[in-house]
């Protein structure tokens, strides 16, 4: 008598969720890997057994590195105190007061190292083992420390002359002092050479440049500097009062924009590198270069959550009609 076959009940549909039945009660197919095959012959037996295939493991490796869908739009929690200080840092900070901050300690380094300067704890420290009858050779530890400085001033000047040297010429901007023509037009110079304003316009510059000094007095930065004002946010200041009063700042709005622009920190490029990792894993070889980068442009760009995003979707029938046809549409 032939043995009869088995098929897919609803206890297996239970204990494997993820086995969905297709053509006939014992054909399944298994959702993780897209694997189609027959519990005919023992039932649960057929399904641990493909359980054990290596496509079925792959497929259960690639999903247990893949993100969640959810994790490409932002959290709908609220942040965190951590994210908010980082968010601040990130986000206040100009690539001039990073440089002046930067030269600053430079500065000291070479005052240390010049004056062999040692901590009270140090020196305290010392005084107690001499004390305790333990011969200290202070001459060696003040070299040791005068080297100490000496090397981190020269890690400082390696690793960040690019951004120091370079943001001298746009240190005018932080607006701590009374602008000088002389620092402007070195940094006009520069925007100009780099065709990001015109030449014939340096005269419509120096115009604007009067019209900023009769606002930008000593009172004023004076009593910037009291309250601790942001660099950005003595701009907007200014602009604001230049547009109230119609008063021409387009080619300065060029040159503030353009030094404002220059990022303080490599933070959110390594952000960027490190959500590259995260999507683009070993078991993902067949991902395509224009899939990640469209898959990175909606995880740093997009800021909704995934319902938001989803709501839009819904209220925009032209982006609807580029998904589901073959046309290429723009991200702006």
């Amino acid at each position: 008598m032939p043995k009869r076959k088995c098929s897919f009940n609803v206890s297996l549909q239970e204990k494997y969720p993820f086995i969905k039945q297709i053509n006939t009660p014992s054909d399944v197919r298994c959702e993780k890997c897209r694997t189609e095959f027959s519990v005919s012959h023992s039932g649960g037996g057929d399904i641990e057994q493909h359980l054990k295939s290596d496509k079925h493991k792959n497929a259960d490796r690639a999903a247990a590195s893949s993100s969640s869908m959810l994790n490409f739009f932002k959290k709908s929690d609220t942040p965190t105190l951590k994210d908010l200080d980082i968010a601040a840092a990130e986000g206040t900070v100009s690539a001039i007061e990073a440089a002046k901050e930067i030269n600053q300690l430079k500065d000291n380094l070479t005052q240390k190292q010049t004056n062999q300067f040692l901590p009270f704890m140090v020196r305290q420290l010392m005084s107690k083992l001499k004390d305790s009858g333990i011969d200290i050779d202070e001459e060696y530890v003040k070299r040791t420390a005068t080297e100490f400085y000496k090397t981190s001033r020269e890690y400082l000047d390696q690793w960040t002359c690019f951004l120091t040297k370079e943001m001298e010429t746009f240190y005018w901007a932080d607006l701590k002092k009374v602008l000088i023509w002389e620092d402007v037009q070195k940094s006009l110079d520069v925007l100009i050479e780099k065709q990001y304003i015109d030449c014939n316009k340096d005269t419509e510059v120096f115009d604007e440049f009067s019209l900023l000094s009769n606002y930008i007095t000593s009172q004023k930065v004076t009593e910037w500097n009291n309250l601790n004002v942001s660099t950005e946010t003595r701009w907007v200041e200014v602009f604001k009062h230049f547009r109230a009063n119609n008063l021409k700042h387009e080619n300065f709005s060029i040159l503030i924009e353009y030094i404002l622009c220059l990022p303080a920190t490599n933070a959110p490029v390594e952000r960027v590198f490190s959500i590259m990792n995260k999507l683009w894993t070993s078991e993902k070889t067949q991902l395509q270069i224009s899939v990640l980068r469209a898959m990175l442009i909606i995880k740093v760009n997009i800021k909704k959550t995934c319902q938001e995003f989803h709501s839009y979707l819904k209220s925009s029938p032209v982006i609807l009609k580029q998904i589901c046809s073959s046309d290429k549409y723009k991200h702006k």
